[in-house]
């Protein structure tokens, strides 16, 4: 689906970073949380597109289409992605 995205090519590490260790009591952190330990572990500059890529794959692998919010929604749009829900 996004072949070249970072996130995705690294989902397996991705799916870790949701388990957030460094705050106590707390099992599972936001995805914009998950998605700044990854950037910062990889030294990687923030950027929308990939994080909206990530989500749209993910919730098309999972089913959970809430993941992707209308923020991203418009990010793909307007990059010319089909979001076909």
């Amino acid at each position: 689906m996004y072949p070249d995205n970072i996130y995705i090519q690294h989902a397996d590490e991705m799916k870790q970073m949701d388990n957030n260790p460094e705050l106590e009591g707390i099992q599972e952190a936001d995805m914009s949380v998950a998605f700044d330990l990854f950037d910062q572990k990889h030294n990687l500059e923030h950027n929308d597109l990939l994080r909206a890529q990530y989500l749209h794959w993910r919730a098309v692998e999972t089913g959970a289409h809430n993941l992707l919010t209308m923020k991203y929604k418009k990010i793909l749009i307007k990059n010319g992605f089909d979001v076909d829900f």
